[in-house]
């Protein structure tokens, strides 16, 4: 019997199913803060646009995303949240807190505490995550 036959866990096969892959949760994750335009996520995720291009499809057409074009000078993207994206927000906190507990650190420890994040300023002046770790680096 495939375990997504199973009625006990169905709905979690379906959902991660309905999520997805990583990159995907990467951007669905990032965009709790609000509307960003595609550079933006570009930046904020680390994605190339190549990849962030591949990925936004699937969740705008899942219903996850919407995305507002707006075609005056300059021509842009805007990605936001729908409803049944932000209903992920409390989702995304609770793997956060899980992988706080569970998850091992860079030092071998299991800890709440957040890794350092090791970053540096890229040409417009934002910062660029390079990194986590446990060692003292640039945090922005």
């Amino acid at each position: 019997m495939r375990l997504w036959r199973n009625p006990d866990i169905c709905n979690v096969i379906g959902a991660v199913e309905e999520v997805g892959s990583k990159w995907k949760l990467v951007v669905l994750n990032d965009l709790r803060d609000g509307e960003k335009r595609f550079n933006e996520l570009e930046r904020s995720t680390g994605a190339s646009s190549y990849t962030l291009s591949r990925v936004l499809d699937d969740p705008e057409e899942a219903g996850f995303v919407d995305n507002r074009r707006e075609l005056e000078s300059p021509v842009a993207s805007y990605y936001a949240l729908t409803e049944k994206g932000g209903d992920l927000c409390p989702v995304f906190d609770a793997l956060d807190e899980w992988g706080a507990t569970w998850l091992e650190r860079p030092n071998g420890a299991r800890t709440a505490e957040p890794p350092v994040i090791r970053a540096k300023r890229i040409t417009d002046g934002l910062p660029f995550v390079t990194g986590l770790g446990s060692e003292p680096g640039v945090i922005w």
